[in-house]
């Protein structure tokens, strides 16, 4: 009932998803049909983010046709091909604490399913200089954030672009406490 899809479009995940056979072109058409195929009872949005990142809404809305076609038009208008999306840009919010503040965003929006797309490789800079990998411990920390949803445990369902091996272990890991899945696309 109320679904929030969350996409990386960080140059990383933007070569490993190309690399895959699944360009992020094709996964702005697939989030195209997917929007049309929410029904009216539901409610849904979508973030994108690099590090900073950029909302369709700051809640959740109804799947109403006018909302759907909002959100389609701002697919096609503000989807992130480059790899990267500037703090200065409009809507864009600046985060320094990368996949955290990002899943905090989504806790803030009470979801009952995450769809997460990305390579698996989160950076952060907390202290505003210097980037380095977010620790899995503040991972699981803001994951358990979205726990505070309408209806309990938020499942969070995984799509990963050639991941490391240790990212994958670990991501498998924290979705599995959600009640969600962690899936891999390779090279064909």
């Amino acid at each position: 009932q109320r679904v929030l899809l969350l996409f990386d479009v960080s140059a990383s995940v933007v070569n490993k998803a190309k690399a895959a056979g699944v360009p992020l072109e094709r996964i702005q058409e697939e989030t195209l049909k997917l929007v049309d195929t929410l029904p009216i009872a539901a409610q849904f949005s979508l973030i994108q983010f690099t590090g900073n990142y950029l909302p369709f809404t700051e809640e959740l809305v109804a799947a109403t046709p006018g909302n759907k076609d909002l959100a389609k038009q701002w697919v096609r208008d503000k989807w992130v091909r480059s790899g990267t999306m500037s703090s200065s840009a409009s809507g864009v919010v600046g985060n320094l604490t990368g996949i955290v503040g990002v899943l905090e965003q989504a806790a803030a929006m009470r979801p009952d399913v995450v769809f997460l797309i990305s390579d698996a490789s989160f950076q952060w800079r907390p202290e505003g200089s210097g980037f380095r990998n977010v620790p899995y411990d503040e991972i699981g920390k803001a994951l358990e954030k979205l726990d505070g949803g309408p209806r309990g445990k938020v499942p969070v369902h995984f799509v990963a672009f050639e991941p490391k091996a240790t990212d994958a272990a670990e991501w498998t890991r924290l979705v599995r406490r959600t009640g969600g899945e962690f899936r891999e696309l390779k090279k064909p």
